[in-house]
C-alpha cells in the first residue's frame, strides 16, 4: 500500500511540473513542416479489388472498388488515380 501512495504522488508531482502538458504534442507543434503547398500530399483509398479493364490512350484504365487506377502502357508507369 505504501509503494502505491508513494507511486501516486510521485505521478501527481510530474503532472503539476509539467503544467499537464503532453511533451510529445509539443515535440509535433514545434516540427511541423509549415512548407506544404496543395498537391505536396496525395492519398487515396485500396485499389486492391480490379471489377473491369479498359485500354485506352496512352493508358490502361483498371476499375477497382477504391477509383480508377491507371497505368502508361508506353513508359509502363502508374500514373494517379481518379477516386472519389
Amino acid at each position: 500500500m505504501k509503494f502505491y501512495s508513494f507511486v501516486c504522488i510521485v505521478l501527481l508531482l510530474l503532472l503539476l511540473l509539467t503544467g499537464g502538458k503532453s511533451f510529445a504534442a509539443e515535440y509535433q507543434i514545434r516540427e511541423t513542416n509549415r512548407a506544404y503547398q496543395q498537391g505536396d500530399w496525395i492519398t487515396y483509398g485500396a485499389t486492391r479489388f480490379v471489377r473491369y479493364i479498359s485500354i485506352g490512350d496512352p493508358y490502361v484504365y483498371f476499375a477497382t472498388t477504391g477509383g480508377i487506377t491507371r497505368m502508361n502502357y508506353f513508359s509502363y508507369k502508374w500514373d494517379f488515380p481518379w477516386t472519389t
